[in-house]
């Protein structure tokens, strides 16, 4: 009983501490600030509805976001959370981030544990929720910065247009966050905000290096940087990176295509096993029987499993080509 009521306290603290968003505070330092500042919420109200808006419109808000942040700042990993944040387009910092994960965590543990009656059986779901929701925040991230490098190519076509109709850099940038869609105005339009807060241009563009981690950005970064220190042609500099870009991008699509047969193939070695057994399973449900009684059928299970993830990686390292 003490334990249940321990774990209900916490289920009940932390999923309070979970209705937050940020709240605007006069006494934030100036780079919590900026940060605040350089978040594109607009995008959020259009494609993901009010739930953002209405909770940071709520009661709880003004201590829930105070809170959530002081917690933040005594866990470990706060930067990568942040980052992780960034990338997936999250309107949380890395500690509101993590504060929601510990609510979450604790209320499952409790709902499982005493469906199930087994303290256990709670923590090995709710770890295997945590992971599963970890690994679906990280492929946003991927999935962003893939569309990020996909539409590259056309921003830097149009901020070349723009310099030949004798725009600056950065309403170059204004015309790509106006004229594109998400992630690349999303990300250019943080980066303006940031600049006129009074971040300098380096910085702005090295966020987003970090937040995308693109190459093909990072290349476009250190040619404007070189660029508004020792001048030249702006014009056909984003003419060159855009030959380049448009180049590698070409490549690797051809490398997607030759490597296609080996991604099939793999899968087809991974789930082969397991599609037999479960044929086999349905055709005689006592088929294993016999086996699963020996002693050592649960070591040659684990081997098996242990192949088939050695065997996988194996073959996606040999597909995974650099460019």
């Amino acid at each position: 009983m003490v334990l249940v009521a321990i774990i209900v306290s916490l289920a009940v603290f932390c999923l309070l501490l979970g209705l937050y968003n940020y709240s605007q505070k006069e006494n934030l330092g100036v780079s919590e600030r900026i940060h605040n500042y350089g978040r594109a919420r607009a995008s959020y109200r259009k494609s993901r509805g009010d739930f953002w808006e209405d909770l940071r419109n709520s009661r709880y808000k003004e201590w829930a976001g105070m809170v959530a942040e002081h917690l933040g700042n005594f866990l470990p990993k706060q930067q990568h959370f942040a980052l992780l944040a960034a990338k997936a387009d999250l309107p949380v910092s890395g500690s509101e981030l993590m504060v929601m994960l510990l609510g979450s965590a604790a209320f499952w543990l409790l709902i499982i544990s005493l469906l199930t009656l087994s303290l256990l059986k709670g923590i090995i779901l709710t770890m295997l929720w945590l992971v599963m929701w970890y690994v679906y925040v990280k492929n946003v991230g991927i999935q962003r910065m893939k569309d990020f490098d996909a539409q590259l190519g056309d921003a830097i076509v149009m901020m070349s247009n723009a310099f030949r109709a004798g725009f600056t850099f950065q309403q170059a940038m204004e015309t790509v966050a106006k004229e594109l869609p998400e992630p690349i105005s999303g990300e250019f339009s943080r980066a303006l905000r940031e600049i006129n807060l009074g971040i300098s241009l380096e910085e702005a563009l090295n966020g987003i290096s970090k937040r995308m981690e693109s190459d093909d950005f990072d290349l476009l970064a250190t040619a404007v940087v070189i660029q508004r220190q020792i001048g030249g042609n702006l014009t056909q500099i984003f003419d060159t990176i855009g030959n380049t870009i448009r180049d590698r991008v070409k490549l690797k699509r051809e490398i997607k295509v030759l490597t296609s047969e080996g991604v099939f193939a793999g899968w087809v070695v991974g789930l082969l096993p397991i599609a037999i057994c479960m044929i086999l399973i349905y055709m005689n449900p006592n088929y294993f029987d016999k086996f699963m009684a020996q002693s050592y059928a649960k070591y040659i299970i684990a081997g098996c499993l242990v192949s088939e993830i050695i065997g996988g990686l194996c073959i996606k390292k040999i597909i995974d080509i650099k460019i």
